[in-house]
């Protein structure tokens, strides 16, 4: 009589493996080893695999991050700010500079009966300022090399120094030929009044000299009010210096007044143009 042997396959699988397909239990048979079995149950791949982080697209995160949070930042401390000043600093707060009534509310006299600028705003900043304005007052009219010369000779302290002059700046006129073709730059020649006369704590008034009272030592100047409008003012003064330079003169040459001159940065820019067919 013949006798039948059954065999079950009993598989087991470690924790962390998946369990055996079923498809796979049905092909093995009794003689297929255990470590197959095992192999067969814990090799199977996963269906689906971790994406790479996009590097792109993190560093696009990160840098929107960065920059949000920059502009938030700056707005933030903007308008703490103006919070801070809106709430700290009122009208009442301009009561307590330290000024003469007479620098901003100027009184009235001389031949044309014009304001008289006797007392400067910062004339009551400090000490300093308080003793220069009891010193004599020195006007310089001009701005040009002999005012130079007068300004670098002086010491501080000696006088309360007042520059008048039509323009803002002093220029190096014997580079006025090289700015004229190109050399250098015009910039370059020009040295701002007020930066030279800082050193003597002076002050500057952009205007132009047009006449003159000696018996009262006022010297009219014709400038521009606050509210920008043509105005003439007195500028007292002890001793006065005159140094606005000379015009240059045809000597009586017939068309001649038509040519360039070169006495000016204007003058250099003028001929650059015409050189270079601006």
């Amino acid at each position: 009589m013949a006798t039948t042997t059954r065999w079950t396959v009993v598989i087991k699988v470690p924790t962390p493996f998946k369990m055996i397909d079923p498809k796979m239990a049905s092909s093995l048979t009794a003689n297929t080893p255990h470590w197959v079995l095992i192999r067969n149950a814990s090799s199977e791949a996963s269906t689906q695999r971790p994406r790479a982080p996009h590097r792109a697209r993190k560093y696009a995160k990160y840098t929107s991050y960065f920059l949000l949070s920059s502009v938030f930042g700056l707005v933030t401390i903007g308008a703490g700010i103006f919070i801070h000043d809106a709430f700290t600093y009122t009208e009442k707060h301009a009561e307590r500079v330290p000024h003469s009534p007479l620098a901003l509310y100027l009184e009235r006299g001389g031949p044309n009966n014009l304001p008289i600028v006797s007392l400067q705003v910062d004339d009551e900043d400090d000490e300093e300022h308080k003793k220069l304005a009891e010193k004599p007052k020195l006007v310089i009219v001009g701005g040009g090399w002999g005012a130079m010369g007068v300004l670098q000779k002086l010491y501080p302290g000696d006088y309360n120094v007042t520059v008048v002059s039509s323009e803002t700046f002093t220029t190096f006129t014997p580079l006025l030929p090289s700015a004229a073709v190109g050399t250098v730059q015009v910039w370059s020649l020009v040295e701002p009044i007020r930066k030279i006369i800082a050193r003597l704590r002076g002050h500057f008034v952009r205007g132009k000299a047009v006449d003159l009272s000696m018996s009262e030592q006022l010297l009219e100047v014709e400038t521009l009010s606050a509210s920008g409008e043509p105005c003439r003012i007195y500028i007292p003064y002890d001793k006065l210096i005159i140094a606005v330079g000379s015009t240059s003169s045809t000597h009586g040459v017939a068309g001649l007044e038509h040519c360039f001159q070169l006495k000016t940065i204007g003058d250099a820019q003028n001929i650059r143009r015409r050189v270079m067919g601006i």
